[in-house]
Order: C-alpha cells, then sequence, then structure tokens
C-alpha cells in the first residue's frame, strides 16, 4: 500500500514487522514493530501522520509514524483478519473501520493531546497523578503541575 504523499510504500513479514519503504529504492525509512502476527490490513489516516495496521494477532495497531512508535493498539480485529480484510478513516479522521467478509467493526480512534489527556486523567483519579507517572504516560507534558488541586 502506496502513502497518501505517493513516496511510501507500507510493506509486511510473516513476523508483524511493518516497515515503511521508499519505492524508488525500496530502503526502509522506518520499521514498526509490535505486532505478534502477520499484518493484513492497512490504512493511513487523513493527513498521513497515523498508519493503523491490522494483524493475525487479532489487533489494530495505531502507528505514530513522525516517531515511529505505536500510539493504541486496539481490540476487537480477532477473526478479521484474512486476505479480504482492509481498514479505512473515516474522512475525519475520528473512526476507523476494520472490514473482513461479512464483517465490520468501527472504532473511535480520537487521541486527544498530551495536556487533553492529563485533563481527562485528573478529571478521573484527581490529584493522584504523580510525576513519574506523568512523565511515563505522558512524556509530550513535561511541565506544570500534575493535576490541580
Amino acid at each position: 500500500m502506496f502513502g497518501p504523499d505517493g513516496r511510501t510504500l507500507v510493506t509486511s513479514d510473516e513476523s508483524g514487522t511493518v516497515r515503511l519503504r521508499d519505492p524508488a529504492t525500496g530502503r526502509a525509512r522506518a520499521t514498526l514493530a509490535g505486532h505478534k502476527g502477520q499484518v493484513y490490513a492497512a490504512a493511513f489516516g487523513p493527513g498521513g501522520r497515523t498508519l493503523a495496521t491490522g494483524s493475525h494477532d487479532g489487533t489494530v495497531r495505531l502507528w505514530d509514524i513522525a516517531a515511529g512508535r505505536t500510539r493504541a493498539v486496539l481490540t476487537g480485529f480477532e477473526g478479521m483478519y484474512g486476505q479480504s480484510a482492509a481498514l479505512a478513516f473515516g474522512p475525519d479522521g475520528h473512526t476507523l473501520a476494520g472490514v473482513a467478509g461479512n464483517a465490520v467493526r468501527l472504532w473511535d480512534v480520537h487521541l486527544p493531546g498530551p495536556a487533553a489527556a492529563l485533563r481527562r486523567i485528573c478529571a478521573a483519579v484527581g490529584p493522584d497523578v504523580t510525576a513519574e507517572e506523568r512523565t511515563a504516560y505522558l512524556a509530550g507534558l513535561k511541565t506544570g503541575p500534575v493535576c490541580p488541586s
């Protein structure tokens, strides 16, 4: 599959490793590892910054292309893999559809930025989020109070 820029080719091997290649040279520009089974479906989100991959392991991974890491792991892809499996983002990038045969699965994939995520966490757990937890889970937000009192 080609990325929206036309200069990125997505490939995968039996191990589930995904590679983003330069189609002109065939060289891998990025390697995305995390699936525990062969990847059967892939789709770029609007803007090309997010890649979704669906695997035989029953998961869909959302990859941050620039960082080369997993943004989220979605479940519910079990039984949806195979030669006819497909993934597609909705136009707004908030909905991801997984399709195989007669089965369809929809996920809300809107991921908040670090500041919005911290607000949601603080609203849920109050001031019990430690600085260490913030560093581990919200690395993009390094300054300011953990949760306002």
